[in-house]
């Protein structure tokens, strides 16, 4: 029950639909980051994130109200672990490249195409020498695409003490798009610390 489509442009939201299509209202869920509504999570390093709950059954959205009508993603992100101080790296690197490439005509067989609806239409063939004769005969779909390239690089440090635990989270992504000049380069910061003043208050 849980659609997701890519828009395929680089630093695009995609398409999320969890409950289908409403006719009136906001068709995007509701997203929930440790607790805190958020319209999106643009903000969020994937890398950061420690669980996520698709929230979609009417009992389980009755807390969040009209807002939760189109579902809900509940979002958790990393924190310190008792006793554990960690420090990792990860990083990704892949290419796009365009696929069930549209197959254009030659400038040639253009011509023929041309001529030949003109002689079904009972239409005259425009002169247009100076035209089909100067050597251009550019496949567009070439012109403006490329293979597209994308990496991505995470760093975490988290760590624990007396009574604090505190995660620190860093992020850097670029992303070509296979449409030539479409490129993301985005630089990504996260810091939770977790203070315990007493036994009854946290920070």
């Amino acid at each position: 029950g849980v659609y997701v489509v890519n828009n395929g442009t680089p630093g695009r939201s995609p398409d999320i639909r969890i409950r289908g299509t409403q006719s009136i209202g906001q068709v995007k869920p509701l997203f929930v980051v440790d607790g805190i509504f958020q319209d999106n999570i643009d903000y969020i390093n994937p890398n950061d994130i420690e669980s996520m709950e698709i929230l979609k059954d009417p009992s389980s959205l009755a807390i969040f109200g009209v807002r939760g009508g189109t579902g809900v993603i509940a979002i958790t992100t990393k924190k310190g672990k008792v006793g554990q101080n960690v420090i990792s790296y990860s990083a990704s690197f892949g290419f796009k490249n365009l696929v069930d490439k549209i197959k254009m005509a030659s400038a040639s067989e253009f011509d023929s195409l041309f001529n030949e609806e003109n002689r079904n239409n009972g239409v005259a063939t425009p002169n247009y020498d100076a035209v089909k004769n100067s050597g251009n005969n550019t496949d567009w779909i070439d012109a403006v695409t490329r293979k597209g390239k994308f990496q991505s690089h995470n760093i975490s440090i988290s760590g624990t003490g007396d009574r604090n635990r505190f995660s620190l989270g860093l992020g850097y992504v670029s992303d070509e798009g296979m449409i030539k000049h479409e490129v993301l380069k985005k630089y990504l910061i996260s810091f939770g610390d977790e203070f315990k003043v007493n036994k009854a208050i946290k920070l």
